[in-house]
Protein backbone atom coordinates (compact mmCIF):
# COMPACT_ATOMS: atom_id res chain seq x y z
CA UNK A 1 0.00 0.00 0.00
CA UNK A 2 1.77 3.43 -0.84
CA UNK A 3 2.18 6.07 1.28
CA UNK A 4 -0.81 8.71 0.15
CA UNK A 5 -3.66 5.59 0.71
CA UNK A 6 -2.39 5.11 4.38
CA UNK A 7 -2.59 8.77 5.04
CA UNK A 8 -5.85 8.93 3.55
CA UNK A 9 -6.69 6.15 5.59
CA UNK A 10 -5.71 7.19 8.86
CA UNK A 11 -7.34 10.97 8.19
CA UNK A 12 -10.57 9.42 7.44
CA UNK A 13 -10.21 6.99 10.70
CA UNK A 14 -9.17 10.43 12.80
CA UNK A 15 -12.60 11.92 11.47
CA UNK A 16 -14.15 9.08 12.44
CA UNK A 17 -12.55 9.67 15.94
CA UNK A 18 -13.54 12.55 15.95
CA UNK A 19 -17.28 12.46 15.27
CA UNK A 20 -18.09 9.28 17.28
CA UNK A 21 -16.23 11.49 20.62
CA UNK A 22 -17.73 14.65 19.51
CA UNK A 23 -21.79 12.45 19.89
CA UNK A 24 -20.64 11.07 23.10
CA UNK A 25 -20.33 14.33 24.17
CA UNK A 26 -23.52 15.70 23.33
CA UNK A 27 -25.13 12.84 24.56
CA UNK A 28 -23.55 13.27 28.08
CA UNK A 29 -24.28 16.94 27.71
CA UNK A 30 -28.13 16.23 27.69
CA UNK A 31 -28.37 13.14 29.92
CA UNK A 32 -26.95 15.90 32.31
CA UNK A 33 -29.36 18.37 31.57
CA UNK A 34 -32.27 16.05 31.46
CA UNK A 35 -31.13 14.86 34.90
CA UNK A 36 -30.30 18.49 36.35
CA UNK A 37 -33.82 19.29 35.38
CA UNK A 38 -36.28 19.01 38.43
CA UNK A 39 -39.18 19.00 36.27
CA UNK A 40 -37.80 15.47 34.56
CA UNK A 41 -37.19 13.89 38.01
CA UNK A 42 -39.92 11.27 38.79
CA UNK A 43 -42.18 12.87 42.19
CA UNK A 44 -42.30 10.94 45.15
CA UNK A 45 -45.11 8.29 45.45
CA UNK A 46 -47.79 9.86 47.04
CA UNK A 47 -50.19 6.75 48.82
CA UNK A 48 -53.89 6.91 47.82
CA UNK A 49 -56.37 8.78 50.19
CA UNK A 50 -58.08 7.13 52.46
CA UNK A 51 -62.05 6.30 51.79
CA UNK A 52 -63.91 8.81 53.95
CA UNK A 53 -67.14 6.98 53.81
CA UNK A 54 -65.82 3.72 54.72
CA UNK A 55 -68.13 2.73 58.11
CA UNK A 56 -66.51 0.13 60.29
CA UNK A 57 -67.93 -3.31 60.49
CA UNK A 58 -69.79 -5.88 58.31
CA UNK A 59 -72.10 -4.83 55.89
CA UNK A 60 -75.61 -6.05 55.87
CA UNK A 61 -76.26 -6.36 51.95
CA UNK A 62 -79.67 -7.03 50.47
CA UNK A 63 -79.55 -10.08 48.53
CA UNK A 64 -80.90 -8.91 45.32
CA UNK A 65 -77.41 -7.25 45.04
CA UNK A 66 -75.37 -10.33 44.59
CA UNK A 67 -72.75 -9.74 46.65
CA UNK A 68 -69.95 -12.07 47.12
CA UNK A 69 -66.71 -12.64 49.00
CA UNK A 70 -63.95 -13.14 46.62
CA UNK A 71 -61.41 -15.89 47.57
CA UNK A 72 -59.19 -18.53 45.80
CA UNK A 73 -56.72 -20.84 47.49
CA UNK A 74 -53.45 -19.27 47.60
CA UNK A 75 -54.30 -15.60 48.05
CA UNK A 76 -53.56 -13.23 50.28
CA UNK A 77 -56.62 -11.57 50.85
CA UNK A 78 -60.38 -11.34 50.83
CA UNK A 79 -62.80 -8.80 49.55
CA UNK A 80 -66.45 -8.81 48.92
CA UNK A 81 -68.41 -6.69 46.83
CA UNK A 82 -71.40 -6.34 44.84
CA UNK A 83 -71.93 -7.94 41.13
CA UNK A 84 -75.62 -6.40 40.46
CA UNK A 85 -74.44 -2.91 40.35
CA UNK A 86 -78.16 -0.75 39.92
CA UNK A 87 -77.45 3.06 39.64
CA UNK A 88 -79.54 5.77 41.08
CA UNK A 89 -78.87 8.71 38.78
CA UNK A 90 -74.46 8.10 39.29
CA UNK A 91 -74.82 6.51 42.85
CA UNK A 92 -74.62 2.32 43.02
CA UNK A 93 -74.58 0.05 46.32
CA UNK A 94 -71.35 -1.44 45.85
CA UNK A 95 -71.15 -2.73 49.76
CA UNK A 96 -67.19 -2.91 48.61
CA UNK A 97 -65.62 -5.04 52.15
CA UNK A 98 -62.49 -5.36 53.34
CA UNK A 99 -63.16 -7.97 55.21
CA UNK A 100 -60.81 -7.43 59.77
CA UNK A 101 -59.08 -10.63 58.65
CA UNK A 102 -57.29 -9.57 56.48
CA UNK A 103 -53.73 -7.35 56.57
CA UNK A 104 -54.12 -5.45 53.40
CA UNK A 105 -55.55 -1.97 52.43
CA UNK A 106 -57.74 -2.25 49.47
CA UNK A 107 -59.17 0.47 46.92
CA UNK A 108 -62.06 -0.41 44.00
CA UNK A 109 -61.59 1.35 40.84
CA UNK A 110 -64.53 0.69 38.51
CA UNK A 111 -63.21 1.06 34.22
CA UNK A 112 -65.03 0.99 31.00
CA UNK A 113 -64.74 -1.23 28.27
CA UNK A 114 -61.99 1.58 26.57
CA UNK A 115 -59.92 1.20 30.19
CA UNK A 116 -61.73 4.98 31.23
CA UNK A 117 -62.19 5.34 35.02
CA UNK A 118 -66.05 5.73 35.56
CA UNK A 119 -66.06 5.49 39.40
CA UNK A 120 -62.90 4.83 42.11
CA UNK A 121 -62.33 4.67 46.24
CA UNK A 122 -60.04 5.82 48.87
CA UNK A 123 -58.22 3.44 50.76
CA UNK A 124 -60.16 1.02 53.17
CA UNK A 125 -58.50 -0.70 56.55
CA UNK A 126 -59.01 -3.83 57.46
CA UNK A 127 -62.56 -4.28 59.56
CA UNK A 128 -63.97 -1.04 56.57
CA UNK A 129 -66.41 -1.59 54.03
CA UNK A 130 -67.77 1.25 51.46
CA UNK A 131 -71.31 1.26 51.18
CA UNK A 132 -71.95 3.02 47.59
CA UNK A 133 -69.70 4.74 44.84
CA UNK A 134 -70.43 7.55 42.85
CA UNK A 135 -69.68 7.43 38.95
CA UNK A 136 -68.50 10.41 37.36
CA UNK A 137 -70.64 9.88 34.76
CA UNK A 138 -73.64 8.00 34.50
CA UNK A 139 -73.26 4.71 32.53
CA UNK A 140 -76.21 3.42 30.42
CA UNK A 141 -78.17 0.20 31.65
CA UNK A 142 -76.25 -2.91 30.08
CA UNK A 143 -73.01 -1.49 29.73
CA UNK A 144 -70.42 -3.65 30.75
CA UNK A 145 -67.54 -2.20 33.09
CA UNK A 146 -64.71 -3.87 35.08
CA UNK A 147 -64.08 -3.70 38.76
CA UNK A 148 -60.48 -3.74 40.24
CA UNK A 149 -59.76 -4.81 43.46
CA UNK A 150 -56.45 -3.55 44.39
CA UNK A 151 -54.57 -4.37 47.42
CA UNK A 152 -51.79 -2.78 49.03
CA UNK A 153 -49.31 -3.26 52.18
CA UNK A 154 -49.72 -1.17 54.68
CA UNK A 155 -45.78 -0.52 55.45
CA UNK A 156 -44.84 0.86 52.46
CA UNK A 157 -47.91 0.38 49.66
CA UNK A 158 -46.40 -1.80 47.87
CA UNK A 159 -48.61 -3.99 45.40
CA UNK A 160 -50.38 -7.35 47.27
CA UNK A 161 -52.23 -8.08 44.42
CA UNK A 162 -55.49 -7.62 42.64
CA UNK A 163 -58.57 -8.91 41.40
CA UNK A 164 -60.62 -8.02 37.98
CA UNK A 165 -63.68 -8.36 37.82
CA UNK A 166 -66.19 -8.11 34.82
CA UNK A 167 -70.19 -7.00 35.14
CA UNK A 168 -72.78 -5.15 33.63
CA UNK A 169 -74.86 -2.25 34.66
CA UNK A 170 -78.14 -3.42 35.38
Amino acid sequence: MNYKKRIKKWIKEQKLLAALGAACLVSLIAMAIILANPKTVQAPFEAPAYEQSAEKGEPKVPENLGWKLLYQEGMQFKAGVCGNLKLEEKVAQIYFTNPAENTVYMKLRITNEKGEILAESGLLRPGEYLKSIEFAKKPKAGQKINMKVMTYEPEDFTSAGSINLTTTIQ
